[in-house]
């Protein structure tokens, strides 16, 4: 019995034993996961990463990378001189280093330096809509260095660089006021660049401050004459360039003044007139013009007005690219070429006029005097004329049949007190040589024949009729001195 109870445990114990030994050698060992292709693409678990091929990286960087905007920078200058580069610009990025895209967000640094002879004025940035983008200047800036920052919009953006000219030659004001305090009986005063003459009984005329005593500017009185320099500015160039001026009537009632820009010959006589211009006045108020004139070569240029004008900067630039045929002067005639108006002309020489003037239908064998001549009961003022001298012509080619109008004041020649001519005259003849009757009365009074006003420089005024019956070349001349402000035809 105890041997049989035996043989049963022992068989038990290998039972037993022998279930032990199907358990895996295998689970007692860490597990290690082999990746295939599907579990390279499949989302990782929680607990366990995923792990990615060279490939998939690349897609998921191209996926992250920000979008970036251009940005273009435009250099512009108030005067440009030749085809050079007024600046040099940079830009540089927090994040990028090269090119000139950046991302949103990205501070964008913008740096600039100035051309030789330019300085820094204004630096803006917009986007394509017109909008501001705020860019901050930095604290070391300087005329000919800058730097700025701003933070890149999502949209391309324009940098505007503004720069100015630096002038070789500008007026200063406070010289002048120094030198003329010294000596207010001098017939002339000069910074060293620019020499204003005048008459000693002028000053007044040829300087003006404000009422505080701070100089606003020198005021030319009109009438100059160029043959002793008097009531006008003048200034010596050393080669071709550019001068710009800032200047106004010297009252804001009268709309007949005119600035001229003239190059005087050795003499001082004016070899030809490069510009002008016609002041405005608003509300009885003088408005400041900014002119800018070519000038092609060395020599003296002056700066002259018909009547009083004022002017407060005179800046000259020299400009070797600039040649005489960049310079186009103003109109003379009007958008009617049958009418003439002395005050769209340029003036010429005093007297002795050789060249004849063309202008529209009419040519005329006389000089442009910029002088006050009066005014018509106070209201139509009259300062550049025509001056027809003794035996000199004006042609007109009439269209077809009509009547011409002029208006014309009379005078005796300059320095010839005994002049056989007491009265002006101005006659008319056709193609033909035949005589054609100008009314009323062809003579007429001259300088002394003032009308009675409390204004004694005003002249008196004729208005003169011609009638044409055809086609044709029809020439004036003159008797004596006839000033000639306008003339108009009007076809039949």
């Amino acid at each position: 019995m105890k041997n049989k109870f035996v043989r049963l445990l022992s068989l038990a114990s290998l039972a037993i034993l022998a279930g032990c030994s199907k358990t895996p050698v295998s689970s007692a060992k860490p597990s290690v996961s082999t990746p295939t292709s599907s579990s390279a693409t499949s989302s990782p678990s929680a607990t366990t990463p995923a792990a990615t091929t060279p490939a998939d990286s690349s897609k998921a960087s191209s996926e992250a990378q920000a979008t970036k905007y251009a940005v273009t920078v435009a250099a512009t200058a108030d005067l440009k001189i030749g085809d050079a580069d007024v600046a040099t610009t940079t830009l540089a990025g927090s994040k990028t280093t090269t090119g000139a895209e950046f991302e949103e967000g990205e501070t964008v640094t913008v740096t600039s330096t100035m051309a030789e002879k330019y300085t820094f004025a204004k630096l803006e940035v917009k986007d394509g809509e017109g909008t501001v983008v705020e860019a901050t200047a930095d604290a070391s800036n300087t005329a000919a260095s800058v730097k700025f920052t701003f933070t890149m919009p999502a949209k391309a953006v324009t940098v505007n660089l503004e720069v100015a000219r630096v002038a070789d030659m500008a007026l200063d004001l406070a010289a002048i006021s120094a030198e003329t305090a010294k000596n207010t009986e001098t017939k002339s005063y000069s910074d060293g660049n620019f020499s204003v003459f005048y008459k000693t009984d002028d000053i007044s005329k040829q300087f003006n401050k404000d009422s505080s005593g701070v100089v606003n500017g020198v005021k030319l009185g009109g009438n100059a004459e160029f043959g002793t320099l008097a009531k006008l500015m003048t200034f010596d160039a050393t080669g071709a360039g550019h001068v710009k001026i800032k200047w106004k009537a010297g009252n804001g009632t009268d709309t007949a003044r005119v600035g001229y820009f003239i190059k005087l010959n050795d003499n001082k006589k004016i070899e030809k007139s490069l510009g002008k211009e016609a002041f405005a006045v608003a509300d009885s108020k003088a408005l400041w013009a900014n002119s800018t004139f070519k000038f092609a070569e060395a020599g003296k240029y002056a700066i002259a007005g018909n009547a009083d004008c004022q002017i407060a900067d005179i800046k000259v630039f020299y400009d070797e690219s600039v040649t005489a045929n960049q310079i186009t002067l103003p109109s003379e005639i009007g958008t009617d070429l049958d009418k003439l108006d002395a005050g769209l002309a340029l003036p010429t020489a005093d007297a002795g006029y050789t060249v004849e003037k063309v202008l529209g239908n009419y040519t005329i064998d006389a000089g442009v005097v910029a002088k006050f001549y009066g005014a018509i009961d106070k209201t139509q003022y009259f300062y550049n004329c025509f001056e027809l001298a003794n035996g000199k012509t004006m042609k007109f080619n009439a269209s077809g049949a009509g009547t011409m109008t002029l208006l014309v004041t009379g005078r005796t020649p300059k320095n010839d007190s005994d002049s056989t001519y007491p009265t002006s005259k101005l006659t008319c003849k056709n193609a033909s040589a035949q005589e054609v009757t100008v009314t009323p009365n062809p003579a007429f009074e001259t300088d002394g024949g003032m009308v009675s006003s409390s204004n004694s420089k005003t002249k008196k005024f004729y208005t003169l009729t011609v009638s044409f019956s055809v086609a044709g070349v029809y020439t004036f001349t003159a008797q004596n001195v006839v000033d000639i402000y306008t003339a108009t035809f009007n076809g039949i």
